[in-house]
């Protein structure tokens, strides 16, 4: 019963976002706020408004207080965007601060989610990728970053996953950014890793 649910779920989902293709190039990232669009399990963090919005409207979908007294995670204010940045590690921090300092850039959006499950689920299947489960339900994937930046015809957005060397080379975070890679260059959205190595002396 709840596996005939969730698929309904997704293929509206799929109707939605096949129609409106809401990250075609060029587009800001964002999710719809129609909550109908979501299954039930989601909602209660998207009615917060986790994981939706843009510019100081946006809020992230992890939190640097999800993890407790984490030492190496941090929660500066911007100043591009005036808002509170959650950030999970000392590199995300530190490609942040890089960011902010780029001139072409007009938005930051950290830990961003993957909302169309039912697309994550499919890409996990086909590259025998164990998907993230919570409470007995399928978690989104989260992209470290996703960044606009303003151009002589527009705005463009990338997805940038901040790993270092030894965490890349983990089997599970392969597998996880490889479905975060597969799921962007289908959206339309250019994916790539950041090597932390530069921010540090």
């Amino acid at each position: 019963m709840q596996e005939a649910c969730l698929y309904l779920w997704f293929a509206r989902q799929q109707e939605y976002f096949s129609s409106q293709q809401p990250f075609s190039k060029g587009c800001t990232v964002e999710w719809p706020f129609d909550l109908s669009l979501y299954p039930p399990f989601l909602r209660a963090r998207l009615k917060k408004g986790f994981g939706l919005g843009q510019g100081e409207t946006y809020m992230p979908w992890i939190r640097v207080r999800d993890f407790g007294s984490r030492g190496d995670s941090a929660n500066p204010s911007g100043i591009k965007i005036d808002r509170p940045y959650h950030f999970l590690s000392t590199p995300e921090k530190c490609y942040f601060y890089v960011l902010e300092r780029e001139e072409d850039v007009v938005d930051i959006q950290e830990q961003f989610p993957i909302l169309d499950l039912g697309n994550t689920i499919r890409l996990c299947a086909k590259y025998k990728v164990r998907h993230a489960y919570r409470n007995g339900f399928p978690e989104p994937f989260t992209i470290d970053f996703i960044v606009t930046r303003r151009t002589d015809t527009g705005t463009i957005t990338e997805a940038r996953s901040v790993k270092t060397k030894e965490d890349f080379d983990k089997p599970r975070t392969k597998e996880r950014l490889n479905i975060e890679r597969q799921w962007c260059s289908e959206a339309g959205i250019d994916w790539a890793r950041v090597d932390p190595t530069p921010f540090h002396p």
